[in-house]
Parts: structure tokens; sequence; C-alpha cells
């Protein structure tokens, strides 16, 4: 099993869920009793993923990394919270467009504040922004740059 891994094929006791969409096929992935990052996959006929999803994937589970130092976040994250202060949340550098992105101040105490970096591409025209405790900021990408569709707490 182990080599089939390697080569990116799966075994049936990965599988716990698939259903047809569209052209293709949705699986989600297990390792153990856990999701493999969080998210279904949804591949074509010929075994090529088409789809690694923004999150919810039609299971309704949404992938949540808690961290306290930087993070860069992967095309597989969905939800970041930072759990310290004076930290940067860099978003995904390579996203699909559509791509949904959301990051959480988790720190409730006032002027501990987290920055979401755009990592060289823009937020809104912006290089970064910076989110106050306890604030948030979702974003999708456009297919040039990252688009602020909900924001609470966020500055320019």
């Amino acid at each position: 099993m182990a080599n089939n891994a390697q080569r990116g094929k799966i075994s049936a006791d990965q599988v716990r869920g698939s259903s047809r969409n569209g052209n293709g096929v949705q699986i989600q992935m297990f390792g153990g009793s856990a999701p493999v990052a969080g998210h279904a996959a949804v591949f074509d006929a010929n075994g090529n993923v088409v789809d690694g999803g923004s999150g919810s994937g039609g299971s309704g589970i949404s992938p949540i990394r808690l961290t306290a130092v930087s993070y860069s976040m992967t095309n597989a994250d969905f939800t970041v919270v930072a759990t310290a202060p004076s930290i940067t949340i860099t978003l995904p550098a390579s996203p699909a467009t559509g791509q949904l992105a959301n990051a959480k101040n988790g720190n409730a105490t006032a002027g501990q504040t987290i920055t979401v970096s755009a990592g060289g591409i823009s937020i809104d025209g912006a290089a970064s922004v910076v989110l106050d405790a306890a604030a948030s900021v979702q974003v999708q990408w456009d297919g040039s740059q990252w688009r602020i569709l909900l924001g609470l707490g966020v500055f320019y």
C-alpha cells in the first residue's frame, strides 16, 4: 500500500464516501479516521484532480488551522486562526479562480494585531491588511487579485 500511496493511488479503506459530480467523481479521503487535508477532491475519469476543493467540497467540512507562528496558506487551507499576536498569515500563492480564504485574529486583547499578506499579489489593491483583535476577513481570488468579501476590524 505504501508504494501505491507514493504514486498517488488510493486504497478502498481511504475512501469514506463518493458521489458523481458533473463529469467526475467526488471522494472524501481519510488517513486513519481523519479526513486528509480536511476536504474532498474531484477526479475526472482518468484519475486527474480537477478540483481540489476550497473547503466544503459538498462534504460540509472546511479545514481550519490554528497557528501561533507566521504561516503561508496552501490551496488546501480554508481558514487560518492566529493564536498569537504580531504574526503574518500569507494567502495562497497560486489560487484557483473563485477560491475562498479566511483569516481570523484569535487574540482578544485590544492592540494585538496580525497581518494578512497577499504574498506579492494584492488584496483589493493593497499588499496586506491588518486585523485588529478578534477581527476576521474572507477573501476570494478573482483571477488577478484577492477581493475582500467580508471584513470585520480590517485596516489597510
